[in-house]
């Protein structure tokens, strides 16, 4: 069962839309839920959800249902994602379900899912529907934070965490590194010839060999590598829980990547540049300035021993 719920955030009632309901009898929990301080629960959300980011604010939404027996699972899927795109699934998946789809101010926010094993009593369904209200206000704000957050964060031309984030996440990879003793790897790479590219082709396909790098990147690592553009035609991958014998075979791979662009159409495509990586592993005695350093200086004597090379120690 699905239901639209539009909500406004002006003084009118909120208006409810019921698409094909099921129908079921109210039976005495549910009946002596509703007369159990109701209101005070509805308080009670609202408090727990004004602030965070989305994972927390459903992380929340979850226990409050789960607390009152109104769900024993719940997932959420934000507007505008892929059917199998899912930002949060919690608790079990029931046979008995009630799908939301959430709108504020007429934009759509995103649709939530309720289950559990025991059918739903409409007396439950509209206590699930009165809460809504907060969750999608909440939800809305949180998304369009975690949207200008994320902008803060990526470089635009390419989509990659940009040279801010980069610091960032250096910091905590080598202090997680340090703790652990975990092993850490870093890639820095450098656009070969780049300035010839710009020159003889001109700063609109700089920009498009810019971006078949970064793609290059996200497709020869894995999820858990972070990947940075760090300034013009450089570039920067983190790869925790990795050692100098993988990093090195994932710097290969993706010079593997580009190379079988450039040749797969059987011409040579100029936009599709050579690259020259350097390798560098963490060590006990490195803080984050040292790391990044030691990954410079291998793509230096890449780059002096002919460009378009892996280099991964001296």
């Amino acid at each position: 069962m699905r239901k639209v719920i539009p909500f406004n955030t002006d003084s009118r009632s909120n208006s409810v839309v019921t698409g094909s309901a099921v129908r079921a009898t109210a039976d005495n929990t549910a009946e002596a839920f509703l007369g159990i301080g109701l209101e005070d629960h509805f308080v009670l959300l609202q408090r727990l959800i004004a602030g965070g980011s989305v994972a927390t604010l459903l992380e929340r939404t979850y226990s409050w249902a789960s607390d009152l027996k109104l769900c024993e699972g719940m997932t959420y899927r934000p507007a505008g994602a892929a059917s199998e795109s899912l930002v949060m699934a919690l608790g079990g998946r029931h046979h008995h379900q009630v799908s939301y789809d959430l709108t504020l101010e007429r934009e759509p926010v995103g649709e939530i899912t309720f289950t559990r094993r025991k059918r739903y009593a409409e007396t439950e369904l509209y206590s699930l529907e009165q809460a809504l209200a907060p969750i999608a206000q909440a939800l809305k704000t949180a998304q369009t934070l975690e949207a200008a957050h994320s902008l803060v964060r990526s470089d635009a031309l390419t989509g990659l965490g940009n040279r801010a984030s980069l610091d960032v996440a250096v910091e905590g990879e080598v202090a997680r590194a340090s703790r652990h003793g975990n092993p850490l790897a870093i890639m820095m790479i450098d656009v070969d010839r780049f300035k010839e590219i710009n020159d003889e082709f001109g700063h609109v396909e700089g920009d498009e060999a810019l971006r078949i790098v970064a793609r290059a990147l996200r497709s020869s690592t894995r999820r858990s590598d972070l990947l940075f553009r760090f300034g013009g035609d450089e570039f920067v991958v983190l790869l925790p829980h990795t050692d100098r014998a993988g990093a090195t075979e994932a710097a290969m791979q993706i010079r593997e990547t580009l190379k079988k662009q450039r040749f797969e159409s059987g011409s040579h495509d100029p936009r599709v540049p050579e690259v020259s990586i350097g390798v560098a592993c963490f060590e006990s005695e490195d803080d984050a300035i040292t790391f990044l350093q030691k990954a410079d200086t291998n793509l230096y004597h890449a780059k002096r021993q002919g460009r378009a090379r892996v280099c991964a120690a001296l």
